[in-house]
């Protein structure tokens, strides 16, 4: 909320007013990845200080992370344990205090979960598969620097795979180490993100 307040008033990203210590890692970091900020900016333009606007976008984001869980898990193992796996994903987030929080989480999630839906197809993947995945991907890089897994799994898959899909795959790896690179290292004092 403060990058994204920052963003609205024309202030340094960083301007959040976070006391920072380099003598102790676990605090900080400096600044966040600038994804979520980017997402609510809008909502928290026009809610001013009301929160309500901003609690939409990120309802929208469940929404979208269960409509993808969805996606997923029916076609794999039917109606019944979709509907579960939606049951106790609502209980988790009932847990973690989703509805009254503005947690990364949710959206991080649900690009994880884009990533996941376009590369689990049978067959070769389409240019719109490789294009959703490295759209889906790379808004995941600025959300979270926990998307730094797609890189491995992205390896583990093109090895998995016929040769002659490993430039796609190439080119979407590509585009993720280049959003990571931008994000760690394109933001002032963002060292500690790479920390």
């Amino acid at each position: 909320l403060s990058h994204a307040r920052a963003l609205l008033e024309g202030r340094p990203y960083g301007d959040i007013g976070f006391i920072y210590t380099n003598y102790n890692n676990f605090i900080g970091p400096v600044v966040e990845p600038p994804g979520l900020p980017l997402l609510i900016a809008p909502a928290l333009a026009v809610s001013g200080p009301g929160l309500v606007p901003v609690r939409v976008v990120m309802f929208a984001s469940t929404l979208l992370f269960l409509w993808l869980a969805w996606r997923l898990v029916e076609p794999l193992a039917g109606r019944w344990m979709a509907v579960g796996v939606i049951v106790v994903s609502l209980a988790v987030f009932s847990q973690l205090h989703v509805a009254d929080g503005i947690l990364s989480d949710l959206p991080f999630c649900a690009a994880i979960w884009c990533v996941i839906i376009a590369a689990n197809e049978e067959g070769p993947l389409s240019r719109g598969q490789l294009l959703t995945m490295a759209i889906a991907g790379a808004i995941a890089f600025t959300i979270r620097m926990a998307a730094l897994a797609l890189l491995p799994a992205i390896a583990i898959m093109a090895v998995m795979r016929p040769r002659r899909e490993w430039p796609g795959f190439m080119l979407v790896a590509l585009v993720w180490v280049v959003t990571a690179a931008l994000v760690m290292f394109g933001l002032p004092t963002s060292t500690a993100l790479a920390a």
